[in-house]
């Protein structure tokens, strides 16, 4: 079955789950002193999904202290979030109702296994994301790598610019307007994956070669940009990248990672 490709995701929905996903890297990363423990997994002792029946209210996701709390998420948002892909065309066999159906979704982990769980990182609390899918969606699934057509992120002729490397300890993305967002202690390949993939409407990958973490601004607009009734003054993504930092997109070919659905099912009611 055919899925929306990933310039079919609405823009507002993706910078919602961009900004949605960030937090978890302010709030989860790990301090110098308190690593998380190697081989340390939870799971989620609860764990209870219901479709979500309510219009109006904002998709909401937010990691809690003993577990998550999802509000209007499909399951392909989901799988978006679980498995770290970036665009909807690296989910290959899903059902249609994977976007047509939301859920409202509580999860904990023992009482025991919360210190566990406030150390784990984002990258580290996916495998509890994929709980879910394996207990209420009955889902089974492979990998495999196919090539798409991307944007590789390089330097502009004079080179980067506008790039402080950063003193903090602690990853965080906030908006400071409308297009307009500070980043802090944040690497390239997060930029790339965090806002540039979402806003060229195709993978971004990092090919500067620049390490670290930096702190640094970008204020840009979209092409269908309003603003007052009147365009945005500020430019598309492609030149703010270039004028503001001294970086620039240009078109790629690249191996992607594909997640295939083998076998995936609506979850029953009140579990």
């Amino acid at each position: 079955m055919s899925f929306p490709s990933r310039n079919s995701i609405p823009a507002a929905f993706l910078l919602g789950l961009t900004l949605l996903f960030t937090a978890p890297l302010t709030a989860q990363q790990p301090s110098p002193t308190a690593p998380a423990p190697a081989g340390a997994s939870p799971v989620f002792s609860v764990l209870s999904v219901k479709p979500n029946k309510l219009d109006g209210p904002t998709p909401a996701f937010n990691f809690k202290p003993d577990g998550l709390s999802i509000r209007k998420y499909g399951l392909m948002w989901l799988l978006l979030a679980a498995f770290d892909l970036p665009y909807a065309d690296r989910i290959v066999n899903a059902p249609s109702w994977a976007t047509s159906d939301f859920y409202d979704i509580e999860a904990r982990v023992d009482e025991t296994d919360v210190p566990s769980l406030a150390r784990l990182t984002k990258q580290q609390r996916l495998p509890l994301l994929q709980q879910i899918f394996a207990s209420r969606f009955n889902l089974r699934y492979h990998f495999e790598t196919r090539e798409f057509k991307d944007f590789d992120l390089v330097f502009a002729k004079g080179g980067p610019k506008n790039l402080t490397p950063s003193v903090l300890h602690e990853s965080n993305i906030k908006p400071l307007g409308r297009f307009h967002m500070k980043y802090e202690y944040v690497s390239m390949p997060e930029f790339c994956q965090y806002t540039l993939t979402t806003e060229a409407g195709m993978v971004v990958v990092d090919k500067t070669g620049i390490t670290g973490r930096y702190d640094f601004t970008l204020q840009w607009s979209r092409p269908d940009d309003l603003v007052n009734g009147a365009p945005s003054e500020q430019p598309l993504i492609f030149t703010a990248v270039q004028e503001q930092l001294g970086l620039k997109l240009i078109p790629s070919l690249v191996a992607s990672r594909v997640l295939v659905i083998d076998h995936v099912e609506r979850p029953s009611e009140n579990l």
